[in-house]
């Protein structure tokens, strides 16, 4: 073998090594960044009613990005975590979840295991408070390490008025709870470590006026 070709098959397999060692599992990235996904041509338009988290761009990792709050409230709903700067975050696919069934690119993800940029955990539970009261709630959630998942909603005096678990797996699954004109706020919660949630529904849509917001 010439030496020309052996300096190229080094310069091969150090460029596949270079590739490689970047890796993305259940949003914690090891290694180096990857380059930012590009943008899809369309994205997926939240409105009074439904969030499906795809309406601006979302990073890979939990490193990059801060929990879920105040984005969504133009549209009626304000999200918050247990406390703190903790809470779920929306992250893009590419951050390595395995999971399906969620409209893409982006839905709502935590990981107990992961730190936001602000120092914050993305864990839950995680509430989701509606300016005004509506009849029915639902999301789809799921994950491999999930556990249960509950969705509980709650009127506006703080009492329970339905819940729903199912056991997470790979596949997000549908989670309803409707309790007519109560419905106030609900919890998204999870026994496991790791969890995804996408496209969040409620009805009646919330009567507000539809602002533009940003995705924090």
């Amino acid at each position: 073998m010439s030496g020309f070709s052996k300096r190229l098959g080094v310069a091969l397999v150090l460029l596949s090594v270079a590739n490689g060692a970047a890796q993305v599992k259940n949003g914690v990235r090891s290694g180096p960044r990857p380059a930012a996904p590009a943008a899809p041509e369309t994205r997926g338009a939240s409105v009074p009613g439904h969030i499906d988290f795809d309406d601006a761009t979302a990073s890979c990792g939990f490193d990059a990005t801060v929990a879920l709050t105040t984005a969504y409230a133009g549209i009626g709903a304000v999200f918050s975590g247990p406390g703190g700067l903790d809470g779920g975050a929306i992250l893009d696919q590419c951050g390595g979840f395995g999971v399906s069934g969620y409209s893409p690119p982006n839905f709502l993800a935590f990981n107990l295991g992961a730190t936001l940029s602000n120092g914050g955990i993305p864990q839950g539970p995680e509430t989701v408070v509606f300016s005004q009261a509506v009849d029915t709630v639902s999301v789809n959630a799921g994950h491999g390490s999930a556990g249960n998942i509950t969705l509980e909603c709650f009127a506006s005096g703080g009492g329970s008025v339905g819940q729903q678990t199912i056991v997470g797996n790979p596949t997000l699954q549908p989670l309803s709870v409707s309790a007519a004109g109560q419905i106030a706020r609900c919890r998204f919660s999870f026994t496991g470590g790791v969890a995804v949630f996408d496209d969040l529904s409620w009805d009646p849509p919330v009567p507000v006026e539809l602002m533009q917001f940003r995705v924090e």
